[in-house]
């Protein structure tokens, strides 16, 4: 599949085309862009020492901070054309929410079948926080708690009575995928999530199971050259 990684901070978009030069990796593209609800200038305020913690500000920001190009998933989309995106996977900061209100084209046409974003806890419900509101707001998607231990990996349907989930990884999965999931990951039960049929271990094929047909509905397509897409 190809691979976009949206990196806006320069000296981590150089050491990363570094590495997919040195490595080989064909299929991934950086874009040296931070990705928004707009298209245009924006500043990123840069944490000296945490390169992880960069944030892209609001418009009004004071001056000072680090300018940096920004764009939309819309404007991917646009650039894909009939390509479907099989993953985005978000991790910015907390502005997880102008990410997804900048990609309205994109879930409304050519959703993705996978969606991993960051929440993090605190006093405001899950549902009335942004990325959740404008994911659930699609009608499309399921949301899973991505639960941790030092023994396994597993997933919980998160409810709407369930106001304060605790983690801060979150997998938003189209509604139409989640029984191939359940084949590759241990879903808890919960009780707004769908009925699953989980096919036994034995008769498994996670590397089909992910098939997606293109816009146009030819026969099942593999995955090959489907594009992944990362915002950092």
């Amino acid at each position: 599949g190809q691979v976009f990684a949206f990196e806006p901070q320069p000296v981590l978009a150089r050491r990363l085309e570094r590495s997919v030069a040195e490595n080989g990796l064909r299929n991934l593209a950086v874009l040296e862009q931070a990705v928004g609800n707009r298209s245009g200038q924006g500043r990123m305020h840069c944490f000296a020492g945490w390169s992880g913690g960069t944030q892209v500000e609001p418009e009004d920001a004071p001056s000072g901070r680090q300018e940096t190009t920004l764009t939309t998933l819309d404007d991917l989309t646009d650039r894909l054309g009939k390509r479907r995106l099989r993953l985005l996977k978000i991790d910015v900061e907390g502005m997880e929410g102008p990410v997804l209100r900048g990609a309205t084209r994109l879930l409304a046409g050519h959703p993705p079948e996978i969606i991993l974003f960051e929440s993090n806890p605190c006093t405001t419900p899950f549902f009335d926080r942004e990325a959740p509101r404008v994911l659930a707001d699609t009608g499309r998607y399921v949301i899973f708690e991505v639960c941790r231990s030092i023994l396994r990996l597993r997933l919980r349907p998160v409810g709407l009575d369930d106001p304060l989930p605790g983690g801060r990884d979150f997998l938003a999965v189209e509604r139409g995928r989640i029984e191939a999931l359940a084949n590759v990951l241990p879903l808890d039960p919960g009780a707004d999530a769908p009925a699953l049929k989980v096919t036994p271990a034995a008769e498994r094929h996670p590397d089909r199971a992910l098939e997606r047909d293109t816009v146009d509905d030819p026969p099942k397509a593999a995955l090959r050259g489907r594009p992944l897409v990362g915002p950092s």
